[in-house]
């Protein structure tokens, strides 16, 4: 049988599926931090949340990011094989088990919350420890209603059910923002996490509801010993390994962060917010249409369409990364003026956080590449590759944090992120090249031309938005809403006008396939 060969387009559209559903929950996340921003500003009190949310969710985000790939594949499997039923059964044995261990790590961790904040701030004041040690005992409950969640959105996903999901997501987040802004202030911080936590437990209301509507049965079953349940645990074990170390650099960002003046913290959070709202809708959304067939070449040992497949998704994500990062770099004070300045967060916070945004965003194309070369290290069942990657990366992290702390400060956090990405694009590509063999062919040529024309496409963007804030004098918000509107337009021309004038085969291929098919579309 010939192997399907992997297509750009199909790649692409898969991509900006993805990216619509996960646009719900960024920006539902976006609002509550323009809404928080607004409403405390920069200080010691949102350093406080912010490092009690840190380790909190570090375990939402590992949970959410190991659990789908190994729980729907189990539920699906055993519909297949075993009925319907026994698939109810194995999803309800699988919801008390996370119920039960998940519930404990909470318990554990409010227990223990004033030595986790002295261990992941010991450079607060003691005032705003003894805050940060009261929220945190309020949000570690996030972390057991999000293991059900979890749970459930995989018994949804098995059934090609995403609305449901993606909408419990961004409810969750609405919520947040609701409380945020509706509860009155003299509360205090300790409302906002409140909030948190009924968020967290709506988006649970949420999906169980679409689990009733899907006809679900639940079974008080507990049995951890059932083979299902210890194929779990067994794939379970690297991917958490994995996303704990990859998720930790957040962790040691905020350790160092709080030896920093009061709001160095939150500066880095408001920034790191829009670099990750950036990488779940572009990066991410790549690398999972990449995943499954990846697998498939895997899994017909194809080692050929392999190479072919990696250089184009590292071409997609490039193409696609270069020019966003270059474009957020050289607007980021009128990005953030629009996203954050009203009430609390005053001109002298947009120009931290819009600075630490600058340091950030030479990460994002980096992170691109990273991902799409891990993938093919997943499709062949090879876990051990990317922890060792990831650990490496995160002693590098480590090791540039510590020297540039003292050098520039949070801004050397910053970019530190961004250099340790570039260390990790260089292992995975040199360990991947010795598993599949040769595969950039052109793909330097191509990284240059694009980096050429994102860089060209910066220049006009910088000189044309200077002379837009000459020549206009409106409300803040209305002049930085110009001022990116003028930029997204005249960039995309000139950037697409560059690679025209440097024939990057790629777009004049695409260019040719559109108008082949809305000439053939008007011809019909």
């Amino acid at each position: 049988m010939q192997t399907p060969r992997v297509r750009g387009e199909a790649v692409l559209r898969d991509s900006v599926v993805i990216s619509g559903f996960n646009a719900l929950g960024v920006g539902g996340a976006l609002l509550v931090d323009v809404a928080l921003a607004a409403k405390y500003g920069l200080g010691a009190n949102t350093d406080a949340l912010f490092l009690a949310l840190t380790i909190p969710q570090l375990l939402t985000t590992v949970l959410g990011a190991a659990t789908n790939p190994v729980v729907v594949p189990l539920l699906s499997g055993t519909r297949v094989n075993s009925g319907e039923k026994e698939s109810w059964r194995l999803f309800s044995n699988l919801l008390n088990l996370s119920m039960i261990s998940l519930a404990l790590i909470a318990a554990a961790g409010t227990v223990c919350s004033g030595a986790l904040i002295s261990v992941s701030a010991p450079g607060l004041s003691s005032e705003s420890r003894q805050i940060a040690i009261g929220l945190s005992r309020i949000l570690f409950a996030i972390v057991a209603l999000a293991g059900l969640s979890e749970v459930m959105k995989a018994m949804l996903n098995s059934y090609r059910r995403f609305a449901v999901p993606s909408a419990a997501y961004s409810v969750q987040y609405v919520v947040v923002f609701l409380g945020v802004v509706l509860l009155p202030r003299n509360l205090g911080i300790q409302a906002v996490a409140v909030s948190y936590v009924v968020g967290y437990a709506v988006q649970v209301l949420v999906l169980s509801g679409g689990l009733i509507a899907l006809g679900g049965r639940y079974y008080p079953v507990l049995q951890p010993r059932h083979p299902a349940v210890r194929e779990a645990g067994r794939l379970f074990a690297p991917l958490v390994m994995s996303q704990l170390l990859g998720q930790s650099n957040i962790w040691l960002e905020r350790f160092l962060a709080s030896f920093l003046p009061p709001g160095s913290v939150s500066a880095l959070v408001y920034a790191r917010r829009v670099l990750r709202a950036l990488t779940l809708a572009l990066v991410n959304s790549v690398s999972k249409a990449l995943l499954p067939r990846f697998s498939e070449l895997a899994s017909r040992a194809n080692l050929e369409e392999m190479r072919r497949s990696v250089s184009l998704g590292l071409k997609l994500t490039l193409g696609i990364c270069l020019p966003v990062a270059a474009g957020v770099m050289v607007t980021s004070t009128p990005l953030m003026t629009l996203l954050f300045r009203r009430g609390a967060f005053g001109a002298e916070a947009v120009s931290v956080a819009a600075t630490a945004l600058v340091f950030y965003m030479p990460g994002l194309p980096l992170m691109a590449m990273w991902q799409t070369q891990m993938a093919p290290f997943y499709a062949m069942r090879d876990t051990k590759t990317p922890v060792l990657i990831i650990t490496m990366s995160l002693a590098i992290l480590a090791t540039l944090q510590l020297a540039l702390l003292g050098v520039a400060g949070l801004y050397g956090l910053a970019l530190a992120l961004s250099l340790s990405r570039a260390a990790s694009v260089t292992a995975a590509y040199l360990l991947l090249r010795r598993k599949i063999g040769e595969f950039d062919g052109d793909l330097w040529r191509y990284g240059l031309k694009t980096g050429i024309a994102a860089a060209a496409m910066a220049v006009v963007v910088l000189i044309s938005t200077r002379l837009v804030e000459t020549q206009i004098a409106l409300s803040q918000t209305v002049e930085s809403l110009v001022i990116l509107a003028v930029a997204g337009i005249l960039g995309s021309v000139v950037y697409v006008g560059a690679l025209l004038l440097l024939r990057v085969r790629e777009v004049t291929e695409g260019i040719r396939l559109l108008r082949k098919r809305t000439v053939g579309s008007s011809c019909s």
